[in-house]
């Protein structure tokens, strides 16, 4: 188990960004030795109350209380993205309609903003273009940019998506700063897109 760790907390740590969720792979990893705990509290109860339902109902009693920490994040996370989901205004499902209305399930978008953002694609039930469905550069390397641009670059240029949709500016301007020659990219914008109007904030640009 400590070897698993110490791999996983190496792993996690290669991109050099702080995101929490990476950690989510450390959870089979300590059901073993939180298994062996509660194993263990469990026979120590039931050896001092003589009661098995008692012993579960400590051993439950127990693991809430050193869960009870995580609760007020659990729930805002979970009431929120039903919520949102439900929310016909929510950014996401506004580009998820729209999406929907201006291409065909067979055709393919691509999208310049935050994770949120990308959550569009499954409300909308499309395909990113490319491999990487949003360009996440938060708190990345250079090299890890310039990975992730030239890939994105590389396969919008050859997929031409029906939709190319910038939620950030920020994200787009570092995305174009990234790429190893961004000459095709604003050729391809120019000759074969069009800027179109909508109602949820972005730049949406729509292949003639």
């Amino acid at each position: 188990c400590f070897a698993a760790l110490f791999l996983n907390v190496l792993a996690n740590s290669l991109s050099g960004a702080k995101n929490m969720h990476y950690f989510m792979t450390f959870i089979p990893i300590i059901l073993l030795p939180a298994g062996w705990l509660f194993d263990r509290l469990y026979a120590f109860l039931c050896g001092h109350v003589n009661n098995k339902t008692i012993g579960v109902a400590l051993t439950y009693v127990f693991a809430l209380l050193i869960s009870v920490q995580s609760f007020p994040q659990l729930s805002h996370m979970v009431l929120n993205n039903i919520r949102t989901g439900q929310e016909a205004n929510a950014q996401y499902n506004l580009i998820g309609d729209y999406i929907k209305e201006n291409t065909t399930p067979e055709e393919t978008v691509q999208m310049f903003g935050g994770p949120s953002v990308a959550t569009s694609y499954y409300r909308a039930r499309r395909l990113s273009a490319s491999t990487y469905s949003y360009y996440a550069n938060g708190s990345f390397s250079d090299e890890s940019k310039a990975v992730f641009a030239n890939k994105i670059a590389e396969d919008v240029l050859s997929g031409r998506p029906r939709l190319i949709i910038i939620e950030s500016q920020g994200k787009y301007q570092d995305f174009l700063g990234h790429i190893d020659d961004n000459t095709p990219w604003l050729t391809m914008i120019e000759q074969e897109y069009t800027e179109v109007e909508n109602n949820f904030g972005c730049i949406v640009y729509k292949r003639k």
